[in-house]
C-alpha cells in the first residue's frame, strides 16, 4: 500500500509493558514484596501496642507469609509461664477490652493510610510498570 508505513515499535512497547506487569505480579515481584512489607509493619505495630504484664501476649504474636497473603496471629501453642494460660485464648478478650488494650484495633487504625499506600504502589507497579 503506497503511503502507509508500518512498523512494530508500538507492538514492542506494548510487549515490554506487559512483561513488566507480569514481573510485578509474579512470585517475588512488587505485589508480593508490598504485601510482605505491609505485614511486617502491621506485626511491628501490633506488638508495640500490646500491653505487657508477663510479655507472653506480646511474644506470642506471629507472622506467616503465604505468597501473596500474610497472616498475623497469636500462636496457639504459646503458654504464659505465670498463669499457664494460652495468650491465643485470652488475647482476643484483651483486645475486646477496648481503649489502649485494643492492640489489633489500634493497629488497624494506625495502618489505614499504609494500606492505601500499599494498594497504590501495587496498582502502579501493575498499571504503569
Amino acid at each position: 500500500m503506497p503511503g502507509i508505513t508500518l512498523d512494530i515499535s508500538g507492538i514492542q512497547n506494548a510487549q515490554a509493558r506487559n512483561l513488566r506487569r507480569i514481573a510485578a505480579i509474579r512470585p517475588g515481584g512488587a505485589f508480593e514484596r508490598e504485601i510482605q512489607l505491609l505485614a511486617f509493619e502491621t506485626h511491628r505495630v501490633a506488638v508495640a501496642y500490646t500491653h505487657v504484664d508477663t510479655g507472653s501476649l506480646r511474644a506470642s504474636q506471629r507472622i506467616d507469609y503465604l505468597g501473596r497473603r500474610a497472616r498475623i496471629y497469636l500462636d496457639p501453642y504459646a503458654i504464659n509461664p505465670r498463669s499457664g494460660r494460652r495468650p491465643a485464648t485470652y488475647g482476643p478478650y484483651e483486645n475486646a477490652r477496648g481503649g489502649s488494650h485494643a492492640f489489633y484495633d489500634l493497629t488497624l487504625q494506625d495502618l489505614r493510610s499504609r494500606v492505601n499506600m500499599t494498594y497504590r504502589t501495587i496498582t502502579m507497579a501493575i498499571v504503569n510498570p
